[in-house]
Parts: structure tokens; sequence; C-alpha cells
């Protein structure tokens, strides 16, 4: 018996319409991603030489590097961002977790972008909470966030995933 290579479904082209909430988190997106190059760039010159660039489970800083890879996290935060944005004008590339037909292809369609979206605003602002982590270290200030950076970064990750996953699979 020969194991052939399983065909692709061709899954209908469509894109979807974005109504004010789709335009809201990407403009806030694009917001809070120039606003962390702002920040950074306002913030660079206040620095010393090294920088705090990790932290433990409880937020206290554990590793340091040159204030310049401050740069890293504004620089990555638009390229993830921009390469999300660019995907999502692609819907019918995406895997989903139900077999996509020409009547259930626009709310999957739907949904799967407005999952994306919501994914992208969520991963700028933990980019940008990161950011602002960073500086206050480097400044000396401790913060409130310490502790609740991981949990929050893994909420602000994995709702908009399990919120999206759970509409698609009620077709």
């Amino acid at each position: 018996m020969v194991n052939r290579p399983k065909q692709r479904i061709k899954q209908p082209h469509l894109q979807p319409a974005r109504n004010w909430f789709d335009y809201l988190l990407e403009g806030a997106g694009w917001l809070i991603l120039l606003g962390t190059f702002w920040f950074t760039i306002s913030t660079y010159a206040d620095l010393g030489d090294e920088i705090p660039t990790h932290f433990d489970a409880f937020g206290n800083p554990n590793g340091y590097s040159k204030k310049v890879v401050l740069f890293l996290m504004p620089i990555l935060s638009a390229i993830l961002y921009a390469s999300l944005y660019i995907l999502n004008f692609y819907p019918h590339t995406f895997n989903y977790p139900v077999r996509i037909t020409p009547e259930n292809a626009l709310h999957q369609y739907s949904t799967a972008t407005r999952m994306i979206r919501s994914l992208n605003l969520s991963m700028v602002v933990v980019f940008a909470l990161i950011s602002w982590k960073m500086v206050r270290n480097a400044h000396g200030l401790s913060d409130y966030i310490g502790v609740y950076l991981l949990p929050l970064i893994l909420l602000l990750v994995f709702v908009p995933i399990g919120y999206g996953l759970v509409r698609m699979g009620r077709d």
C-alpha cells in the first residue's frame, strides 16, 4: 500500500469586512507600538551603560546587558506586529479547528482575523510592558507589577487565542 500525501482542500478566498472594533484594535496596536519607540528613544540617554534585561518569576532582575538591547523590544514588536497585520489579509491560509466550507468560511475567517488582531495588540502591550519594566529597574525604581508580570503576559497571550478557538469551534 502506498502512502499518498493528503491533498490540501482549497478554502474559499474571502476577505471579511472589518468593523469599528477591528479598526480600534489595529489603531491601538499601532499607537502602542509608536509609543514604545518614543519611550525607548526618550529614555535611552538617561540610562546607565547596563540595564536589567532578564527577570525572575517575581519580577526581580537577574540578567543585565548593554543598554542598546532596549531597542530590541520595539524592533521585535514592530516586526511581529507588521507580520501578523499582513498575514491577516490571507485568512484562507490559516489552520482551523473545523473544516472550512463555503457556508462557514466567512464566520471562521472573521473570527480568526479578530483573534489575530487581538493577539497582535496583546503582543505589542507585552513588549511595551517589558520595555517599561527594564527602564524602571534600570533607574532603580521598584514597581508594583513585578510578581504580576508573568501571569499578565500569559493572560494577554492565551486569552485571545482561547477565546478565538472556542468561537471557531462553535460553528
